[in-house]
């Protein structure tokens, strides 16, 4: 099962192989349980002896107990991104975990890649909507613009008239005198 860290610093069940995703646990906080524990410590945990009815690896064949269980952070620039929880039918030698812990980095960066992907897209998402309420925005300046214009330019006629009926009136007032 491979587990990812959320922004709640929550880790949710992202898939399984092998494994009933229905059946488990969906998420876990850092310290909760063996994946939450080994987020926390970021280290691996190997678990020995598994009950029967704790867990079955399951093929078109048939099910089986797994021998152990190996679960593994997947930790980038000292930040957790996910745990993978690995059980095998055999037990894990040293060689195993050597390249699963080497794995594990890979699977860290891409996990990282991938949330850093997501984040530009949500970004850029954001800019362009931005963009265009910015756009429809300069349009209505434009808009209100062009009316104050015009009724600048009302004004101005009115203005104008004024200064011919006040003209007029001087001149009838002179004519009166």
């Amino acid at each position: 099962a491979i587990y990812l860290m959320d922004d709640t610093q929550t880790l949710h069940m992202a898939g399984g192989y092998a494994y009933p995703i229905r059946t488990a646990a969906s998420s876990f906080k850092p310290g909760e349980w063996l994946v939450g524990q080994a987020a926390l410590e970021k280290h691996s945990i190997v678990f020995s002896d598994i009950p029967e009815n704790y867990v079955k690896i399951g093929s078109g064949l048939g099910k089986t107990v797994p021998r152990q269980i190996l679960v593994l952070p997947c930790v980038y620039e000292d930040d957790v991104k996910g745990v993978l929880e690995l059980g095998t039918a055999h037990e894990f030698r040293d060689i195993d975990r050597d390249f699963l812990d080497q794995a594990a980095e890979s699977i860290a960066v891409a996990i990282h890649s991938a949330q850093t992907r997501v984040t530009m897209q949500k970004l850029l998402h954001a800019t362009q909507q931005q963009a265009e309420e910015l756009q429809a925005q300069q349009e209505q300046l434009q808009g209100a613009n062009q009316e104050l214009e015009v009724r600048a330019q009302t004004l101005q006629e009115s203005e104008q008239k004024l200064q011919v009926q006040q003209e007029e009136l001087r001149q009838t007032n002179e004519e009166l005198e």
